[in-house]
């Protein structure tokens, strides 16, 4: 009896330390990673958590006299990789005016993976989310469009 507590125990505390692999994702079944855009706009919220920085970006938008604006949710690298690449918690802000290269996502909705920011004062920054796994796709010759490092 006090074997088969143990084991389970055990077996428990490997399921709960397993749990944070399993939570993270691929980049390619989520995101188009033969469609890159640009979006340029204003930063309206940040969120500085695992396992992805999120930052929220309004795009405006000209067509002659009507100006439109679209919001796009955009995930970053995760905070430890940000932080091993000098870019701390303040590194992006409410208000900010950038322009950000990503991946979207195949669904059409208006959330995005980044490649590459760009700060005002033009200092760009190449935070590519999945680019581990963009480089052994590519090796392995897929997918069927060309993968390269922004700019």
């Amino acid at each position: 009896m006090r074997s088969r507590v143990i084991a389970a125990m055990v077996g428990l505390a490997l399921i709960v330390s397993l749990a944070p692999l399993l939570a993270h994702h691929s980049v390619s079944p989520l995101y188009d990673i033969c469609d890159t855009i640009t979006l340029l706009g204003t930063v309206t919220q940040v969120d500085w958590k695992n396992p992805h920085v999120d930052f929220r970006l309004e795009v405006k938008e000209e067509s002659g006299a009507i100006v439109t604006s679209t919001n796009w949710n955009v995930e970053t690298l995760g905070p430890l990789q940000l932080g091993r690449i000098g870019l701390k918690s303040d590194f992006i802000k409410f208000g900010d005016h950038i322009s950000t290269d990503v991946f979207v996502t195949k669904d059409g909705t208006r959330n995005a993976a980044t490649r590459s920011l760009t700060f005002p004062g033009g200092r760009t920054v190449e935070v590519q989310v999945g680019a581990g796994e963009l480089k052994e796709l590519k090796l392995a010759g897929q997918p069927q469009c060309r993968i390269e490092s922004p700019r």
